[in-house]
């Protein structure tokens, strides 16, 4: 009897404070509190697993890459301002362009997206991976978006028109992707902790670093472009 009249009183704070919250919050392009519901659902518990984090180039959003969608943070408030949901699966990666006017995702339904990221719609949806897109990342000039797959390779997107470019082929899935801050190189990782440093324009490996014992993870340049960090599955990191 304890325990149902319990679940009776946190029903009536939930049904109460619910409707109030939803009349107050209006907040960029959702109306909704409860954040792009399904048909049917009548609340979300949770936000998802968090798979990636980074900030808008001005330094006001948080972007963070979940299992239910992407979620936009107001870097004073830390308040949630916006879920962008379309990815039919986990979300694993997101970034802004350089110049902020557009988001891009991978997800493990083999698509990246382009996002406008002031209202939350998909501008272009780029297909031709047949595994997760679990990566990706913009050159520093903007023009090109690279994206990392467990097909075992790395697709080089136009990033304005979404036309493919080009692709480079790693022999084992492809786990991260990071260019160089100068931009003439693009670095990748795999599952069996290789990294390769290729030469952004032409698609050549220059280097191969062998160390790490099991997958990397992440990788991420220094500001000045002479130290590469990868951050491997056991928790060790190698620079």
């Amino acid at each position: 009897m304890k325990t149902a009249s319990i679940f009776v009183v946190c029903f009536v704070i939930v049904s109460v404070i619910g409707p109030l919250t939803g009349a107050t919050q209006t907040q960029g392009n959702i109306e909704n509190p409860q954040w792009h519901l399904p048909a049917g659902a009548t609340a979300r518990l949770g936000k998802g697993t968090v798979n990636g984090i980074t900030y808008s180039p001005d330094g006001t959003r948080l972007v963070v890459a979940s299992s239910i969608g992407i979620w936009l943070y107001d870097v004073k408030t830390l308040e949630p301002l916006a879920l962008f949901t379309g990815h039919t699966d986990i979300v694993s990666s997101a970034v802004y362009s350089p110049d902020g006017n557009t988001l891009a995702s991978g997800s493990w339904d083999n698509t990246v997206r382009l996002w406008d990221p002031q209202i939350g719609q998909t501008k272009k949806t780029l297909f031709g991976h047949n595994d997760r897109a679990v990566s990706v990342a913009y050159s520093p000039d903007g023009n090109t978006l690279a994206s990392g797959s467990w097909d075992n390779t790395i697709r080089l997107w136009d990033a304005r028109t979404g036309q493919l470019k080009t692709i480079l082929g790693h022999a084992h899935r492809v786990h991260g992707v990071a260019y160089s801050p100068e931009g003439s190189t693009l670095a990748s990782v795999d599952q069996e902790g290789d990294i390769n440093l290729w030469n952004a324009t032409t698609g050549q490996v220059l280097a191969t670093f062998a160390g790490h014992t099991t997958g990397v993870q992440a990788l991420a340049y220094s500001p000045d472009g002479s130290v590469l960090a990868g951050a491997g599955q056991n928790g060790e990191i190698r620079l």
